[in-house]
């Protein structure tokens, strides 16, 4: 608390986070939610340590303050709190000028997390953070206001919201409300009090991907009815131990995809444990992928994968722990023996750099094509191009009547005539296996009927093709060097795996001219810049061998 006036911070791991951030030339998402001993209605120590990152409390009213040796109000300690925190950030040294950041690090700022959950803000069993949506406006009044005196260009978010899984099987307006009325009679008085403390509305996924498109429908016409709209963020999108998760409980409406003895993935010993981790990577490929595709469904500004990495608490055991930790771009097993991040990629890391090299230079709205209850199929726009066409086929309903599990390899065919007019699609896959080094285990690109395209649950991505001829993104496994991705736009890889570089990696057109381009290998792995190059194919030349690329 301060004192007669005076309040001191210890701001240094945060200058270690923010200056790194600095100098890596990019921007964070920072989430802030009051919870003290002094200046919240609920104290800090009463709530588990492992609670932080979510519980928020409302600010001591004036009456409970104890101004007279603070020198100020709870109210006040927090405008001025969040004055220091953006002007320390904000880049233009004023009333900071030893920090060594000459921009602002701070993109976003979101007050609270999934502020209706029970024991976030409101009332649970355990405790009482005495919150009502009316002292959260409070507290987002009052942040709002200040972080824009101090930095007018600070986007101020709306605390994530999550509806659950209230959505998951295409209820009526009326039966979610039923379900939930708690929830969406305080989003809904929210939403009444108009657009003026946020910039940005947010939502938390749910354990799921399909509740988001209901749900911000939902949203968005509470926006309209109060006459404005905000644009969407979505926080979450990465996959979780429990895609449907029920470990806690069974009234979920829909049951988890693993066994809960099948998702601890804490005995690296056991006999099981390398296939179940291979599944487990796959899945989280597949659950990441849909869940960046449904935010571009729904028009999101801005996505987090949100994965944490806890280096000190991954060995007690603790499910919730685990689920958090191993959701991430990397294998914290592998790095802690390897000390090598590289070597910990997992497959979600090159999936996702696939997926967002895809979709660069796209509209952020993708089209629903609407083929059909259980296809799922989005359109991205470019300005130039052809456009990509993210597509899988699903029924959330479909049970094993043995374990009463989701059913998995839910092949079938789709008929996309009435949306793509070439005689074919070409087919690229997401790749869900890497190598001891890190490096992406190749997926064969496809060319299929565009009147008889086999889909599952697994998302691909589609394009027209004129011809049945077929091109790799990665190349076959039995060859010793591989490139990717392929077609590309900007940087090809070109994965070297146990050769050296006999002599110059050389690019030719298709008249056989030679183009000369700067490389450079890192490892067993060089990069060429090829994003001056015109559109076409191209040939590369390693090692006297000659393979084809092309440049979109």
């Amino acid at each position: 608390p301060p004192v007669n006036g005076v309040h001191t911070y210890n701001w240094g791991l945060l200058d270690t986070l923010m200056y790194y951030t600095y100098l890596a030339g990019k921007k964070v998402d920072l989430g802030i939610r009051p919870l003290s001993n002094w200046g919240t209605e609920l104290p800090a120590d009463s709530v588990p340590v492992s609670e932080w990152a979510m519980v928020m409390s409302a600010i001591k009213p004036d009456s409970l303050s104890d101004t007279e040796s603070w020198g100020m109000t709870a109210k006040q300690a927090w405008k001025e709190f969040i004055y220091n925190l953006v002007e320390r950030y904000d880049g233009d040294t004023i009333g900071h000028p030893l920090l060594p950041i000459n921009r602002n690090t701070i993109k976003t700022l979101t007050i609270g997390n999934e502020i209706e959950a029970p024991g976030h803000f409101f009332e649970c069993e355990d405790w009482n953070p005495k919150g009502t949506i009316e002292k959260y406006k409070e507290i987002q009044k009052l942040t709002y206001d200040t972080a824009k005196y101090a930095n007018p260009d600070i986007i101020v978010v709306r605390g994530k919201s999550n509806p659950g899984h209230i959505f998951d099987d295409k209820p009526t307006s009326t039966e979610v409300y039923n379900r939930r009325q708690d929830f969406f009679d305080s989003i809904a008085l929210d939403i009444a009090y108009g657009p003026k403390y946020y910039d940005i509305y947010t939502f938390n996924y749910n354990d799921h991907y399909t509740s988001l498109l209901g749900y911000t429908a939902w949203v968005k016409q509470r926006m309209l009815d109060n006459g404005f709209l905000k644009p969407f963020m979505v926080g979450d999108a990465r996959t979780t131990l429990y895609p449907r998760d029920n470990f806690f409980t069974s009234d979920k409406i829909m049951p988890s995809i693993y066994m809960p003895s099948d998702t601890f993935l804490i005995d690296t010993n056991s006999e099981n444990y390398n296939e179940l981790k291979k599944q487990w990577q796959k899945d989280k490929v597949q659950q990441s992928i849909k869940k960046l595709t449904i935010a571009g469904a729904v028009g999101a500004y801005q996505i987090s994968l949100q994965p944490v990495y806890v280096e000190r608490d991954f060995k007690q055991g603790k499910t919730r722990t685990y689920m958090w930790m191993y959701s991430g771009f990397f294998d914290p097993y592998v790095y802690e023996k390897e000390n090598n991040l590289a070597k910990a990629r997992e497959p979600l890391y090159w999936a996702v750099k696939m997926f967002s090299s895809e979709v660069t230079g796209a509209s952020k709205q993708a089209v629903d094509l609407k083929l059909g209850n259980n296809v799922y199929a989005y359109k991205y726009i470019k300005m130039s191009g052809d456009n990509p066409i993210v597509i899988w086929n699903e029924d959330h309903f479909l049970l094993n009547s043995n374990t009463g599990l989701l059913q998995r390899n839910q092949e079938t065919t789709v008929d996309l005539s009435s949306i793509i007019t070439t005689p074919y699609v070409y087919v690229k896959r997401f790749p869900v296996q890497v190598n001891t080094e890190g490096e992406p285990v190749c997926v064969a690109d496809t060319i299929e009927r565009v009147t008889n395209v086999s889909i599952n649950e697994f998302p691909m991505i589609v394009y027209p093709s004129k011809t049945a001829r077929v091109s790799h993104s990665f190349v076959k496994k039995n060859d010793s060097i591989e490139i990717y991705p392929n077609p590309t736009q900007n940087i090809l890889f070109i994965n070297l795996k146990n050769e050296l570089l006999q002599k110059n990696v050389e690019v030719y057109n298709i008249n056989g001219k030679y183009i000369d381009l700067p490389f450079k290998i890192i490892g067993s792995v060089a990069m060429i810049d090829v994003s001056v190059l015109h559109n076409g194919m191209y040939f590369l030349k390693i090692n006297n061998r000659v393979k084809k690329f092309i440049k979109n």
